[in-house]
């Protein structure tokens, strides 16, 4: 806490690249050690606030109606971000339990978790993100036979999410999830499904906020047009007069392609921007054949199951894509000197997007 103090006075414009890197590092490294040290603090509060506690409870005797609350006044944070935390220090605390009051299946399924955070290894968000993922697949096991795979699978998950950023991370534990137990997120996508909703409000300032919550797979045609007016706009852009040009920022191109959607909703003869879109879905030919398993799109984070894919292909055109054992794309026409669409996928298949500036397919 020292050095952090002596830190705090530091001109970091007037520290170097190395000294720059290493700051950030080192800094980063003592927040994990007491986002460590904080959650156990709030699992600690919230088993002083069990329900069964009433009134004697300690969040309700400070005051606060959950000890979500009360933690996220401590630290300034989110109702959300505080249960996270409680989260985490539940599981830690289990491991630290008398062997007579342990879950026996938890504290084991979780020791990796725990470990890797006590280390500073692993953030707080990435921890709840992998105990989530755990605890949503042990509740689908009827018995423990499967305690072992998870045990398994814990580590690799873990393994893998040291230093990766948290939407790497969750993406991580979804596609884990998914392929661990394809019908389980067969399941989940039916209940996202049915929780779908559309609302509208006019806020304070007189503005109209539009909010959804769609399953991953009736968001994807929704991100990939939006997506496509955002590129059409911009690469229009580079071939204009930098003082005629479209100034409008991507969010923006957005909000303006999203509303062209629904007046041309009102009158279906007016003609559409002309922008066309392809949403790329991917799954092994047995999974196809099956209906059983797992695919992705691209665009979307999370897998989805191979029988939501097979519904959505009735309505959809096929361009089936060969890949080798070694995934390199075959039966791939070069009839044309410039880019086939066939051509365009095989580059996405190869390089996932452009391989020069990274942008997305």
């Amino acid at each position: 806490m020292a050095r952090v103090r002596t830190a705090a006075q530091l001109d970091v414009c007037g520290l170097n690249r190395a000294e720059l890197l290493g700051l950030q590092a080192g800094l980063a490294q003592v927040r994990r050690d007491v986002d460590a040290l904080l959650a156990s603090v709030a699992g600690e509060v919230a088993r002083r606030s069990a329900p069964g506690d009433g009134a004697a409870g300690l969040a309700r005797r400070e005051g606060f109606a959950t000890p979500a609350q009360l933690v996220a006044s401590a630290t300034g944070g989110s109702a959300a971000e505080a249960q996270r935390m409680i989260d985490v220090g539940t599981s830690l605390a289990a491991l630290d339990a008398p062997s007579e009051h342990r879950d026996n299946a938890e504290p084991a399924l979780f020791a990796c978790v725990a470990a890797a955070t006590r280390e500073g290894k692993l953030s707080i968000d990435a921890a709840a993100a992998i105990t989530a993922t755990l605890r949503r697949l042990r509740a689908a096991q009827a018995d423990a036979t499967g305690l072992d795979s998870l045990r398994a699978l814990e580590k690799r998950l873990v393994d893998k999410a040291v230093n990766l950023p948290l939407a790497s991370v969750r993406k991580l534990a979804w596609r884990c999830e998914a392929a661990h137990d394809p019908r389980a997120w067969a399941r989940r996508e039916e209940r996202i499904h049915e929780e779908r909703a559309v609302s509208t409000r006019d806020d304070d300032s007189g503005a109209v906020v539009i909010t959804a919550r769609l399953d991953p797979m009736s968001a994807a045609p929704v991100r990939a047009w939006l997506d496509a007016q955002v590129r059409d706009a911009l690469q229009k852009r580079r071939d204009q007069d930098p003082a005629s040009a479209d100034a409008r920022a991507p969010h923006q191109i957005r909000a303006d392609a999203f509303v062209s959607l629904f007046q041309h909703g009102l009158d279906c003869d007016a003609p559409t921007s002309g922008v066309k879109t392809t949403v790329v879905v991917r799954m092994h030919v047995r999974d196809l054949v099956s209906g059983d398993g797992i695919g992705e799109i691209d665009g979307a984070s999370q897998p989805v199951s191979a029988g939501l894919l097979r519904r959505a292909a009735a309505d959809a055109a096929l361009i089936p894509m060969v890949l080798s054992s070694q995934d390199e794309v075959i039966n791939v026409g070069r009839a044309r000197r410039l880019f086939s669409p066939a051509q365009r996928l095989a580059l996405v298949e190869r390089d996932g997007g452009c391989s020069w500036c990274n942008a997305p397919p």
